[in-house]
């Protein structure tokens, strides 16, 4: 998922234009991912209309960026598409997993039992997803919130930050240590440990970064080590440069993973990340070598944008 600016781009959409460039597979990637920033940014029932015929382009990336954004907007009217898309087995896991991740984002109580039909799919990253999707919306119930974008992030999450333990309200590192344990814990539901991912995201101290991190170690879950680049991508703190690299050249990690570090180097956008992305924008696997392509691309476009 790409990190944009929140200063950016608030100028008046061309919602005919935006909606022709995302739907023209002629039209390079990096602008078509453009436009699906500027369809969210009209987040109208007509931009909305483009975002959902996107979810069955045949590149993976813009696919699954629209459902993503479907979800940001949290808006019920993508409800039927992002259904028909969770449903549909001709598309890729990945735009399955992330439409099914825009269902939970959504958050209406009557998905439960639909996302439930899921939960033992053949891709286990779509299982997983709607088994943490359930969780979300089954938290928010409990804890009678329908909690979107807010703070520092301004992102409707997949899971509720895990709360501060009792015994450390006034010990920041042992929140840390506790929320660090859970995370890296194996055995633990994934819905549990992406709280405490979120609680590390949303501590943002380097003893967070680092755990969040470590979280790379896992062997458990691709869809979790996602996650965790995605988290890093939204903290833009350099110190997990390094772990993210190693995550991208790793020619055995799963593209889910490789393509989220990818996007979380273009988050942090220093130079020796630069330097990586265009390497790897050359990769064999389509959806790392469009988020290197596209990373890169909004990298210049933002700055020449600002200056």
């Amino acid at each position: 998922v790409i990190i944009i600016p929140q200063s950016s781009a608030m100028a008046k959409v061309d919602l005919a234009r935006e909606g022709d460039i995302l739907g023209n597979d002629a039209v390079p990637i990096a602008q078509r991912m453009r436009a699906v920033f500027l369809l969210k940014q009209e987040s109208s029932p007509s931009a909305i209309d483009y975002l959902c015929r996107g979810i069955s382009d045949p590149s993976v990336l813009l696919a699954h960026e629209c459902c993503y954004v479907l979800g940001q907007l949290k808006d019920p009217y993508a409800l039927p598409a992002l259904r028909l898309a969770l449903a549909n087995p001709t598309l890729d896991p990945v735009v399955r997993h992330e439409a099914a991740e825009a269902i939970g984002a959504i958050g209406l109580s009557d998905d439960v039992d639909y996302l439930r039909k899921f939960v033992n799919d053949r891709h286990i990253e779509v299982a997983e997803t709607c088994q943490i999707a359930i969780a979300l919306i089954e938290d928010r119930q409990q804890q009678q919130t329908n909690r979107g974008g807010c703070g520092r992030f301004d992102s409707v999450d997949p899971a509720l930050p895990a709360p501060v333990p009792a015994h450390a309200v006034d010990r920041p590192e042992l929140q840390i240590a506790v929320w660090g344990a859970d995370l890296s814990n194996e055995q633990l539901p994934l819905s549990v440990r992406y709280k405490a991912m979120f609680a590390l995201r949303d501590n943002g101290s380097p003893s967070a970064v680092e755990a969040l991190c470590a979280a790379f170690s896992d062997r458990s879950s691709a869809l979790f080590r996602h996650e965790i680049a995605y988290v890093l991508g939204q903290l833009q703190d350099p110190i997990s440069r390094d772990a993210l690299v190693a995550v991208l050249k790793d020619k055995s990690e799963h593209e889910m993973v490789r393509h989220e570090a990818a996007e979380a180097l273009g988050a942090i956008a220093d130079q020796e990340s630069l330097s990586v992305l265009n390497e790897f924008a050359l990769d064999s696997d389509l959806i790392v070598k469009q988020s290197c392509e596209v990373a890169l691309d909004l990298y210049h476009h933002w700055n020449q944008e600002s200056t």
